[in-house]
């Protein structure tokens, strides 16, 4: 159950696809950096739960609170397959038996850029919750029936903790858990261990077009924590800026703050994959053009193409991580201000150095200027006998010590 398919692309469409690809590229590269700086911005709920006042019917308190309690509803959730259930929410997850296409694709460079891609496709039966049109698979001859069972969710519509105080639809509900304790009122189907089934088959041998709905409950009477903003016994959101917290969870104050700290701490990775990812891809993308281009010897296309994926976790490393850093630090106003502090106190003591060295330089210059002239310097030729005071004066200055002795001789004669 297998349909193959060859397609050629010429060097010319090979490039044509990674000029494209190169402008994909660049916006998968240039939209990597608001996801990762936005996604350090994520509100830590956890933080807000220590704000919230402890609480309960023994413990009347108003303003933000984590109240203790429990939720009920008399209300009974309806449901097309089975009998009413008496919860607080109800969740029914569909599934048909159907035909899946799946598509693998090889490619095959060839001397002189061209390529040559095989796709194959696979046919399998699974359990799904949309079936696909068969009509457009490309191996004809598949088909699966549409059911006109869907998964959907109930809700009681008047939900009260402690059976007095009246909670909003808005209200966020803990994960359901499974329903095992249910009644078939559709003929059509039969209970099979946790499942309704519906069909020709059976649940461990199923036919296509066979039907399985399971359900999961949030049970009524349900104890737990709940954060609000109660006041004049009335429970509603509780909203700081542009946080927002209203919310029930199955255990204490402290529980509820490690499911929050936990669930935002793996959004966080989550999204910090997706955008290092993006910048990888967008590189590889964008230098594709080359490989394009090196592809006309496939060796030569192959090494371009791992140089890339190189240059691409590089780069996401150094500016990715860049601004996830200085992303934290932005929205942490204790780390802003640290970071604030230590580089004005490095600027501080680096100018202090750099005046320290610069003062040190003029010092010497200083006391070479302020030195006492150095004594004249003693040559071994006579000076001359020049008439005149300031002649004799310079001559004197300037001549040895025989000539000093020498010169009143020459004047008693004179």
């Amino acid at each position: 159950m297998t349909y193959v398919e060859t397609t050629h692309r010429s060097l010319g469409g090979n490039i044509g696809k990674s000029i494209f690809g190169a402008v994909i590229g660049l916006i998968l590269f240039i939209a990597a950096f608001p996801v990762l700086w936005l996604n350090e911005g994520t509100a830590d709920l956890s933080k807000l739960t220590e704000k919230a006042i402890i609480a309960s019917q023994e413990n009347p308190q108003e303003g933000f609170v984590a109240y203790s309690g429990t939720l009920s509803t008399k209300e009974q959730l309806k449901d097309d397959v089975i009998n009413e259930v008496e919860a607080l929410q109800l969740l029914r997850e569909a599934e048909t038996y159907a035909w899946k296409e799946t598509k693998k694709s090889k490619t095959q460079k060839n001397v002189g850029g061209s390529s040559d891609t095989v796709t194959t496709y696979s046919y399998s039966k699974v359990w799904t919750e949309k079936p696909k049109d068969a009509s457009r698979f490309k191996e004809k001859g598949y088909t699966n029936i549409i059911s006109p069972y869907k998964s959907t969710s109930f809700r009681a519509k008047n939900i009260l903790v402690d059976n007095k105080i009246e909670v909003l639809r808005t209200l966020q509900l803990p994960q359901g858990e499974s329903l095992m304790d249910f009644q078939i009122k559709d003929k059509n189907f039969s209970r099979s261990g946790n499942y309704a089934f519906r069909g020709k088959g059976s649940i461990g041998n199923p036919e296509i077009g066979d039907v399985r709905i399971s359900y999961e409950v949030v049970p009524n009477n349900a104890k737990g924590t709940l954060f609000a903003e109660l006041k004049n016994n009335k429970i509603t959101p509780y909203r700081e800026g542009e946080n927002k917290l209203y919310r029930f969870f199955y255990t204490d104050k402290e529980g509820a703050k490690e499911i929050l700290s936990s669930e935002r701490s793996t959004k966080m990775w989550l999204f910090r994959a997706l955008g290092l990812g993006m910048m990888v891809i967008g590189v590889v993308m964008f230098l594709g053009v080359i490989e394009a281009i090196g592809n006309i010897i496939p060796f030569i296309g192959s090494i371009f193409r791992g140089i890339s994926i190189l240059i691409g976790i590089v780069i996401a490393l150094v500016l990715g991580g860049s601004t996830i850093l200085i992303a934290k630090i932005f929205y942490n106003p204790l780390l802003l201000i640290l970071t604030i502090v230590l580089v004005a106190t490095g600027i501080f003591f680096y100018n202090k150095k750099k005046e320290k060295g610069s003062s040190q330089e003029t010092i010497p210059n200083q006391s070479m200027t302020n030195a006492p002239p150095s004594p004249p310097q003693q040559t071994n030729q006579p000076s001359q006998n020049v008439t005149g005071s300031s002649s004799t004066h310079v001559s004197e200055k300037g001549s040895s010590p025989l000539s000093r002795i020498s010169q009143p001789s020459n004047q008693n004669q004179e």
